[in-house]
C-alpha cells in the first residue's frame, strides 16, 4: 500500500504535506510466470496481451522485444474461470 501526499501551499509560503489516501499498489507479473500460473506457453499469454485479453497487461518500453506485465490478481480470476468452467483448456 502506498501513501500519496497531498500538499497544501501556506499563507507564508511553505508548503505542508498531509497524508493523503492510501493507494493499493498491485503486484504485476511477467508472461512467464502467467504462463507457468495458467499452464499455458509464454507466447500464448503474450498474444493474448497483445490482443487486449488482458485488461491489466502493459508493455515495458516499446518495440517487439519489451516485456509485458498483468496484475497478478487477474491472472488469478483467468484460473477462477477456467475451474467454474469445469477446467476448460486455455
Amino acid at each position: 500500500m502506498v501513501v500519496q501526499y497531498v500538499r497544501i501551499p501556506q499563507p507564508n509560503g511553505d508548503i505542508l504535506l498531509r497524508p493523503g489516501k492510501p493507494v493499493v499498489k498491485e503486484e504485476m507479473v511477467g508472461t512467464a510466470e502467467a504462463a507457468r500460473m495458467l499452464g499455458a506457453s509464454m507466447r500464448w499469454v503474450q498474444a493474448e496481451c497483445e490482443a487486449g485479453k488482458f485488461v491489466t497487461a502493459y508493455r515495458l518500453g516499446s518495440g517487439p522485444r519489451a516485456w509485458w506485465k498483468i496484475a497478478r490478481s487477474e491472472v488469478v480470476s483467468w484460473i477462477e474461470q477456467r475451474i467454474r468452467e469445469g477446467g476448460k483448456e486455455v
